[in-house]
């Protein structure tokens, strides 16, 4: 059974950490400072692992299917209707950026960590909060039948 508070916790970290990039991150100096560089890379690790954490509680959950990949985990949210068939690229992008931070495979995009926090977070993380919302109705709609 998905834990509300279990997803609503991971979600508020999320949020938190999009909020540290809109405020303390300085994109443009990415490029030059080391230090920027990281934060920024692993402030958006930390949320991406987040919502990946809620996105396979949720799978798992609603038995969406099985993931093969970290990207498969927001396919199957996006085939189940859980967030939006429009921002499943966007999210599997996000997963695949997290591989390459996480797991060293080549070097990581700066400019795409000069944008994401700017261009993603709202829309992704409204319809994450969205997400839990209709998983729940669900799980109470299969207990009435």
């Amino acid at each position: 059974m998905t834990d509300p508070e279990l997803v609503a916790k991971k979600l508020a970290f999320i949020e938190t950490c999009v909020r540290e990039l809109q405020t303390l991150a300085h994109p443009e100096r990415i490029a030059d400072d080391l230090r920027e560089e990281r934060f920024v890379e692993h402030t958006l690790q930390l949320a991406i692992q987040a919502a990946l954490d809620v996105g396979s509680h949720i799978v798992s959950d609603e038995r969406l299917g099985e993931p093969e990949t970290s990207r498969d985990v927001f396919r199957l949210l996006g085939r189940a209707g859980v967030v939006p068939t429009e921002l499943t690229p966007r999210l599997e992008q996000m997963a695949g950026f997290r591989n390459v931070v996480v797991h060293l495979y080549q070097d990581v995009d700066l400019g795409s960590c000069a944008t994401w926090p700017r261009t993603t977070s709202a829309t992704c993380w409204s319809s994450s909060r969205r997400s839990v919302g209709s998983c729940d109705r669900t799980r109470r709609a299969r207990r009435l039948t």
